[in-house]
């Protein structure tokens, strides 16, 4: 089977975002286990050039590179100016203008190269990609088509309308959350095939009337940390991701103010772990409040650390970082958002906390209660071995494939 991919970010086996992780893992599981042709267009920044390792796994590649000097920033900046100002841009602020016009470039230069055999599937890696489905199809109006949504992007777009209470912004927001949801959805309406990872978005594109038979549900990838062994636990409550996105570091600020100042046992410590915090988180630091940044093994917090806090404000899908603490045994507290799409029940794999006072009881029940940290903490293990085999749902995926063609 011959498939051309096409990507926003570049796939690497040393990628630290969970998103990067997905796509690297199931761009090379296809190429590995079914050997299919597989051609990848994207985009990458200058100093992630020394750890492509596309070649190794035997996967071509054409990519457009984001250099960060003067004026490669300055023209970046000129052309997604009307991106960023236009409340009625024609995808609804769903991918900048510097992207479409890079990958309309890296497809038809794909489709010179490749006039007399046009591929079997082109898969779309996220939103983003999904978008340029329409002008895709005016050069291989033969393929098939799959659209790979890591999240619903649509319902983003939206908890970001509801969360801003400037007027005049929620207003621009409203405008560019309706125009992106009309393309996601006409994108996904010419997909032969659309992957969701969660029961919770397949509701979702139902809801819209996306066609059920098109459907997949394919498990995303995760960090598997379900070997862990688990230790005497301590009283650090920990909170983890990439620390420079909004949803994280907004996250952490609010369970400062709202939550860990009212925990008045002096032995707590709040640890937040990610790379690239942001500046604001920096401010909050004091001798019980510590960011730690990047660490390059997770798993020794999450062995022994009391729980992991999950309070998000924003963002959609399945939260990876939610699945490897869930697989890894530490005690998970999180809200709806973070429990989304998982299927987690309350006080039997995790703690749903919707409010500061449902937090600070969680804590300070299971602070000095072993018994039920080792409970809660087996079973969220338990429920991830059971239910989250990204092997075998890839599997269905190719599956699916093949009986397109």
């Amino acid at each position: 089977m011959k498939i051309l991919w096409l990507s926003p970010v570049m796939p690497y086996d040393t990628v630290s975002h969970a998103g990067g992780k997905v796509h690297n893992y199931y761009i090379k599981y296809l190429k590995k286990r079914y050997d299919f042709d597989i051609t990848l267009l994207t985009f990458t920044l200058k100093e992630e050039l020394r750890k492509l390792d596309l070649k190794k796994y035997k996967i071509d590649y054409d990519v457009i590179i984001r250099n960060r000097n003067f004026f490669t920033i300055l023209y970046r900046k000129i052309i997604n100016l009307e991106y960023a100002l236009n409340p009625f841009q024609r995808y609804g602020g769903g991918i900048t203008n510097f992207d479409v016009c890079g990958f309309k470039r890296l497809i038809k230069k794909y489709y010179r190269a490749n006039m007399t055999e046009q591929p079997d599937f082109i898969i779309m890696q996220w939103t983003q990609a999904g978008l340029m489905i329409k002008y895709l199809k005016k050069f291989f109006p033969n393929s098939k088509y799959v659209i790979i949504e890591e999240d619903v992007s649509f319902q983003s777009t939206a908890r970001k309308v509801n969360a801003e209470s400037n007027l005049i912004i929620k207003s621009f927001l409203l405008k560019r959350a309706k125009l992106f949801k009309y393309a996601e959805l006409n994108a996904l309406s010419m997909a032969d095939i659309v992957t969701v990872n969660n029961f919770k978005d397949r509701k979702l594109l139902l809801d819209e009337k996306v066609y059920c038979d098109k459907i997949v549900q394919v498990v995303p990838y995760f960090d598997d940390k379900s070997s862990l062994k688990s230790e005497k636990r301590n009283k650090n409550i920990i909170f983890y991701g990439a620390m420079y996105r909004e949803e994280n570091y907004l996250s952490a600020i609010w369970f400062i103010e709202n939550v860990f100042c009212y925990l008045i046992d002096p032995e707590i410590n709040f640890l937040i772990i990610g790379g690239n915090p942001n500046k604001k988180l920096f401010s909050y630091e004091s001798e019980r409040i510590k960011v730690v940044g990047f660490v390059k093994d997770v798993g020794e917090y999450f062995k022994n650390s009391l729980c992991l806090v999950a309070p998000l404000v924003l963002g959609a899908g399945i939260k990876i970082k939610v699945l490897e603490a869930l697989s890894s045994g530490i005690p998970v507290l999180t809200n709806e958002i973070g429990a989304e799409g998982i299927g987690i029940n309350d006080r039997a794999e995790y703690f749903y906390c919707s409010t500061p006072h449902d937090y600070i009881s969680a804590i300070n029940e299971i602070k000095d209660n072993v018994n039920l940290q080792n409970k809660i903490g087996n079973n969220g293990r338990q429920f991830i071995l059971k239910n989250f085999n990204i092997d075998s749902s890839l599997d269905l995926l190719v599956k699916k494939m093949q009986n397109e063609v």
